[in-house]
């Protein structure tokens, strides 16, 4: 069986797929990885552009405020994931799996535009949750379904209705119990056992492998800060300072202990 797995230009976003794919490939299947830059020709598996170099999630991003000036929260992230991201994607991938015939498409369940060409092309298609992101997959779906109308047309298949996913299956590798508010809604969910992966880009530094001699913090802005150095920068700053200072408790604790 040839299956293509779709994720957007981000590790976040293609690091979950990981697993799964790999083990499409261990049993036999023909996989290729359907991504951009900078994961594009670089991982163990075969690879296929899956959107232009020049329109990662930073311009995504960017093209989003530009079209919809003062957009902001949930409205943007909608729009920037169902309708500019999925544009590009769209425009890449439709030929790739023209040309490739793919058997099945698992895309992580935001980039939509990957379940749009399949869909498009009558090619089976599951979509694979990266996150507790429940509320935001239907209105991602949604929100394509209608930005994308004409991607149907144009192959003479019938537009897709309001529908809450282009997918015939959600995998979703969240437990149930840790599901905000109880278990999704999304239909078609199927559980599956997480699993971590990551590329060996780089080598760890001696100071981590050291003995340690004062707490240590890890920060992250998430899978994608766009840019925002300064705000990371503060961030590390302020946490370094608050370690250099005693907590309050610590200083009460002290005047308020006997001495033996």
């Amino acid at each position: 069986m040839r299956v293509v797995f779709a994720s957007l230009p981000a590790y976040g976003h293609l690091y979950p797929l990981m697993p799964l794919a790999q083990a499409f490939a261990a049993v036999g299947h023909q996989v290729v990885l359907a991504v951009g830059d900078p994961s594009h020709g670089r991982m163990p598996l075969p690879t296929v552009s899956a959107m232009p170099a020049e329109r990662d999630l930073g311009w995504s991003f960017a093209e989003t405020r530009r079209r919809h000036p003062g957009i902001a929260g949930q409205d943007m992230v909608v729009a920037m994931f169902a309708e500019i991201a999925a544009e590009s994607t769209v425009d890449a991938l439709v030929p790739e799996f023209e040309k490739v015939r793919p058997d099945l498409v698992v895309y992580e369940a935001l980039d939509v535009g990957a379940g749009v060409a399949a869909d498009v092309l009558g090619i089976s298609v599951a979509a694979f949750g990266i996150g507790m992101f429940e509320p935001a997959v239907p209105l991602v779906h949604m929100a394509a379904a209608r930005a994308q109308a004409g991607r149907w047309a144009d192959h003479g298949r019938p537009v897709r209705a309001e529908t809450s996913l282009l997918a015939g299956a959600y995998l979703d590798p969240i437990a149930a119990g840790l599901h905000p508010g109880g278990v999704p809604s999304i239909p078609h969910r199927l559980p599956i056992r997480p699993q971590a992966w990551s590329e060996s880009i780089g080598g760890v530094p001696g100071w981590l492998t050291a003995a340690r001699v004062r707490p240590r913090v890890y920060i992250t802005l998430g899978t994608v800060s766009y840019g925002a150095v300064e705000v990371l920068r503060r961030a590390v700053r302020e946490t370094a300072r608050k370690r250099r200072d005693k907590p309050a408790w610590r200083r009460r604790w002290k005047r308020s202990t006997p001495k033996e």
